[in-house]
C-alpha cells in the first residue's frame, strides 16, 4: 500500500532527526497559512508553538530579502543563548528546525537540505 503524503511527511522528519542527534525538532508547514502538515518534535515544543513561530520568522525572512533585494526567501537562522531555530523554503511547504545548543550548523544545513529534496520529491510524486 502506497503511503499517504502525511506518512511520508512524517517519515521525512522521522529520518531527518535521526541522521542528526543535534537537531531537536522539526516541523513542515504550509508557507502561507503556516498550517501544519507533519512533526518530529521534541518534548519541549508544542506544534502550535513552532508553527506560530516559524511563520511569524518566514515573514520577517521575506520581508527582508524585498527590502535588501536579495532575490527571494531561502532560509533563516536564529540563535538564542539556549536554542537555535532554522527555517527553510521547502517549495509548497516550509521546514523549521530547532537545535540543541553548540549545534553543528554546517551539517544540519546539509542534512536539512536533504531533507528538502526529499519533501520536494514527495509533492512531485503525490501531487
Amino acid at each position: 500500500m502506497a503511503q499517504s503524503k502525511k506518512e511520508r511527511f512524517e517519515q521525512i522528519l522521522r529520518e531527518l532527526r535521526e541522521s542528526n542527534d543535534e537537531i531537536d525538532g522539526a516541523a513542515l508547514l504550509t508557507p502561507g497559512e503556516g498550517m501544519l502538515l507533519a512533526h518530529n518534535l521534541s518534548s519541549n515544543h508544542g506544534p502550535e508553538q513552532i508553527t506560530a513561530i516559524s511563520t511569524a520568522l518566514l515573514g520577517l525572512g521575506k520581508k527582508a530579502t524585498a527590502a535588501l533585494q536579495n532575490g527571494g526567501f531561502e532560509e533563516l537562522h536564529v540563535q538564542g543563548a539556549a536554542q537555535a531555530t532554522l527555517v527553510f523554503d521547502a517549495g509548497k511547504s516550509l521546514l523549521a528546525l530547532t537545535m540543541k545548543p553548540g549545534a553543528n550548523l554546517g551539517m544540519i544545513n546539509l542534512d536539512a537540505r536533504s531533507a528538502v529534496e526529499a519533501i520536494h520529491q514527495a509533492f512531485a510524486r503525490t501531487g
